[in-house]
């Protein structure tokens, strides 16, 4: 199966941001932070109030 580019939109965050440097962003900033750097290419599937968003 090929894989289709990756297309930026040019927001979100740079891949491989540490730890350190989301201290100062939101609980969920922070949450996404560290699911990207475990899983940097899953999608991420995040319940904001009574909505899901994906990343």
């Amino acid at each position: 199966m090929a894989r289709l580019p990756i297309r930026s939109r040019g927001v979100g965050v740079a891949r491989g941001a540490k730890a350190t440097e989301a201290k100062t962003h939101t609980p969920v900033m922070q949450q996404y932070l560290g699911a990207k750097e475990q899983y940097p290419d899953a999608l991420l599937f995040f319940r904001l109030g009574d909505f899901y968003e994906m990343f």
